[in-house]
């Protein structure tokens, strides 16, 4: 995962802290990396302070949905609510 995210042009915690998990997922998937709902999990627990496994029953639905919301090939959004103008 290190070396996705500094392909993604995320070196550090706090430039994912900086970006947050949607758009570190973005630029992940923008960089070529697989798309998975579990690497969301990974980008988005630890911005809790939780373990990236600690993600639970009802809480994984968001997570998962959230995950879909990128084109794999271009990272761009596939929501329209999500699409800037």
């Amino acid at each position: 995962m290190e070396a996705q995210l500094n392909a993604a042009s995320i070196p550090t915690a706090e430039a994912l802290q900086a970006c947050g998990a949607d758009e570190a997922y973005r630029r992940l998937l923008r960089s070529g990396a697989r798309p998975h709902f579990i690497a969301y999990y990974v980008l988005h627990m630890p911005l809790q302070s939780r373990p990236w496994n600690d993600c639970k029953g009802a809480e994984k639905l968001p997570c998962a949905e959230i995950s879909t919301r990128w084109s794999p090939s271009t990272g761009a959004s596939t929501n329209t609510a999500l699409k800037k103008s």
